[in-house]
């Protein structure tokens, strides 16, 4: 480890121990989750693997003073068939707000770690996966800047960073940078307008242009460290804009409706190690393309909070190396291919009621039953799949 990596990781235990010494006259929230679900497809594909899980998750918001704001967080999953998959994810992180409530201008500083550790390495059959660890780290620092023109009329610039890192393999590793400005209005009889773009670079590692194979090797170590020296480093450029619209429909429902579209430079052609796959691929939040979303909440029926959404996607990812015997052939779009073209369609549809409870000392509970559908249409036919899940969730803030 580089002594600037072992700097940062000293530097949030120290902060996460200066936050438990302050935590004694601090104000402090808790926020305790739990839920539990089913999910017709684990792992977003066509192997269609059914399982249940558990969700632990409890988050510390500490306040030693107005400008700042700490945050700890710790969560565990538990997956009843597939229990490889079980992972624990801790973070820390802080906030500081220097500018106060009233003031036109404000200023936000942001600093977060988080580290997320599976169970054990993943081996399922038939799908491709053989013996992969996605343990890793998370480093993130975000700045941004806001005014208030008028009552009606906010702006915001900002930056943000982000370093992933695979503790076992750092061929999936990535740095990004993303600078962004944004725009809120709001309009006559409760419609808000907010418009938000941005442009991100990010370094990482694809394979050189010229490999035609990768030899397999006789364990999993020795076939990273070989693979590893096939990749060359690149930057992937991109542009996003994202205009959201909100409104009021009465007194007791609101409506909202969000366009992204993404766009990368140099994006065609471009090969990575690694899965597609949603659920188990560091590359799976790498895409461009166009999505649109809606929700809707309302507070109609007498005591209950109804949300309901639906989305669609248009997603072109990197083309990856998904097979672990080796060789890269030309792309084609089916599960056979050694590299994977992939461009998804997918749709979604949400819908869950929520009953809050209000307790006279402040504390909250809230229940909530939930259930989302998803279809995915893929021109690699390995990801063509429907999606259904049903979860139950308890949440308790004090």
């Amino acid at each position: 480890m580089s002594t600037l990596k072992r700097l940062v990781k000293f530097g949030f235990i120290f902060v996460l121990v200066f936050v438990v010494a302050l935590s004694a006259t601090a104000d402090v929230k808790t926020d305790i989750t739990a839920s539990s679900g089913y999910t017709s497809n684990l792992l977003n594909d066509s192997t269609r693997l059914e399982d249940s899980y558990s969700t632990i998750n409890a988050n510390i918001n500490i306040y030693p003073a107005a400008p700042l704001a700490f945050e700890i967080n710790n969560r565990y999953t538990y997956y009843s068939k597939f229990y490889k998959l079980s992972n624990y994810l801790g973070g820390v992180g802080f906030k500081f707000i220097p500018t106060g409530i009233q003031s036109r201008f404000t200023a936000i500083i942001n600093a977060r770690f988080s580290s997320q550790v599976y169970r054990d390495s993943i081996n399922i059959d038939n799908s491709g996966v053989t013996n992969i660890s996605n343990n890793n780290d998370n480093y993130d620092f975000g700045c941004a800047l806001g005014y208030r023109f008028a009552r009606a009329i906010n702006a915001r610039l900002g930056t943000s960073y982000n370093y992933l890192k695979y503790t076992n393999y750092k061929g999936a590793n990535r740095k990004t940078w993303k600078f962004f400005a944004g725009l809120n209005l709001t309009l006559l009889r409760g419609n808000s307008l907010d418009i938000e773009a941005g442009y991100a670079s990010m370094d990482y590692r694809r394979f050189n242009d010229t490999v035609t194979i990768v030899f397999l090797r006789p364990n999993l170590a020795a076939q990273w460290a070989y693979a590893d020296s096939l990749l060359q480093n690149d930057n992937l450029r991109s542009f996003y804009i994202s205009p959201r619209f909100s409104r009021q429909l009465g007194s007791k429902t609101g409506f909202n409706i969000t366009y992204n579209y993404r766009k990368f430079y140099n994006f065609a052609g471009k090969r990575v190690y690694g899965l597609n796959s949603g659920f188990l691929s560091p590359w799976a939040s790498v895409y461009e393309g166009p999505s649109i979303t809606s929700s809707l909440k309302s507070y109609l029926v007498l005591g209950f909070t109804l949300n309901l959404g639906v989305g669609y996607w248009d997603k072109t990812f990197f083309k990856s190396l998904e097979r672990p015997d080796g060789r890269i052939t030309d792309p084609t779009p089916t599960r056979k291919s050694h590299i994977s073209i992939r461009r998804d369609f997918q749709t979604r549809a949400f819908i869950s009621i929520t009953k809050p409870i209000q307790f006279p000392n402040g504390t909250a509970f809230e229940s909530t039953l939930a259930y989302e559908f998803e279809n995915n249409h893929s021109i690699n036919t390995f990801y063509d799949y429907k999606k259904s899940g049903i979860s139950v969730i308890i949440n308790l803030k004090m």
